[in-house]
């Protein structure tokens, strides 16, 4: 029993690791029946083919800033606790890492109306002595309240636990990770405030204009360009069609920098593109480009304007990247002067030929 570690005394283990280990029955990588504490280990990858994948313990275990995860065996993946088991995890946990757990101090029954009582009222709950026998246990004599029978913590056995914020294992099979991992959206804590690792709300949101792309963040990472971030965001979300934007550290869509006329911007843009040749975009915000029509003005020539009065036997000239309204005005009175003289040339030329042919002797 115990893939690495089989232990009957009392071990104190300090920044070790456990990994790959098999057992054949209890205990991937330890098996303990005796006192364990320990500090910034990781137990990861081991197997059993009994209880405990990575840890299985019938007596006292203290983890500190430690992991397990990734193991495997039928009854408790990470962690089997016999019924005679007490396994305490004190905080703070890795960062990044969360756990249910509550300050360690003595559950005793509500004071009455005796002033005495409330004033030692928060000495007594970290009073591991006075008062704590629930079984003979009696206000009389004492001014703390007797003890309850269900505590936060096993300071009866570890009496060094009391103020601390720790988290008590239930008794049996423990399949999941040990901590907990924040989720991606949340800004896991750091270890230095144990309030940000006591509940899966870790530290909080991710804060806007960040995003937390991974589980265990605690360093967010500044929303790029074409993108913006509201709070709690796991993944930067592009700039909506129409709108581009070249900063980072955008939080609202709104942001976003809409496109000019003449431009347009698909979704995540980093900046507007100007229309190709025969597209253009009548109006700010475009995502797409229109096709222009043969023989028809730009679609943003003003209402009730004409910039064409002439009749115009070809189609307008191919647009011109960024062209303002001027100047396709410009182009379309110039195309029709053009086109006008090129027909009047062709008929004095058609009638030049005619007059020579009639001067030809036959």
């Amino acid at each position: 029993m115990g893939g690495a570690v089989f232990n009957e005394g009392w071990i104190d283990m300090y920044a070790c690791t456990f990994k790959t280990n098999h057992a054949r029955r209890h205990g991937g990588a330890i098996h303990s029946t005796g006192w364990l504490d320990m500090h910034a280990c990781v137990i990861t990858n081991n197997i059993a083919d009994g209880e405990g994948g990575g840890l299985r313990t019938s007596r006292q275990v203290l983890l500190r800033n430690s992991v397990l995860n990734g193991n495997a065996a039928p009854k408790g993946a990470n962690i089997y606790l016999s019924s005679s088991a007490s396994v305490q995890y004190v905080l703070p946990a890795p960062a990044g890492h969360w756990l249910a757990a509550t300050k360690c101090k003595v559950w005793r029954r509500e004071c009455t109306d005796d002033d005495g009582c409330k004033d030692a009222e928060g000495a007594c709950l970290m009073d591991p002595n006075d008062n704590v026998d629930t079984c003979r246990g009696s206000e009389e004599g004492s001014k703390c309240m007797l003890a309850t029978e269900n505590q936060p913590c096993d300071w009866r056995k570890n009496p060094d636990l009391l103020g601390a914020t720790v988290y008590a294992l239930p008794l049996g099979a423990h399949d999941d990770a040990l901590p907990t991992a924040c989720s991606a959206g949340l800004l896991g804590g750091n270890g230095s405030d144990p309030q940000e690792q006591s509940s899966a709300i870790c530290a909080g949101a991710c804060p806007a204009g960040f995003y937390c792309g991974t589980e265990a963040t605690v360093e967010p990472t500044v929303c790029p360009k074409g993108h913006y971030c509201p709070e709690a965001t796991s993944s930067p979300l592009p700039c909506n069609d129409g709108t581009y934007s070249n900063a980072t550290g955008r939080k609202t869509a709104e942001q976003c920098t809409p496109a000019n006329p003449g431009f347009y911007a698909t979704a995540g843009s980093t900046k507007q593109t100007p229309c190709g040749r025969g597209t253009v975009t009548p109006d700010p915000g475009r995502g797409a480009c229109n096709l222009c029509k043969a023989g028809a003005l730009p679609p943003y020539a003003p209402a009730g304007q004409d910039l064409n009065p002439a009749p115009n036997p070809t189609p307008n000239p191919t647009p011109k990247q960024g062209l303002s309204r001027p100047r396709w005005a410009r182009l379309n009175a110039r195309c029709a002067s053009l086109a006008r003289t090129v027909l009047r040339a062709r008929r004095r030329h058609f009638r030049a030929r005619r007059a020579l042919s009639a001067t030809r002797p036959a």
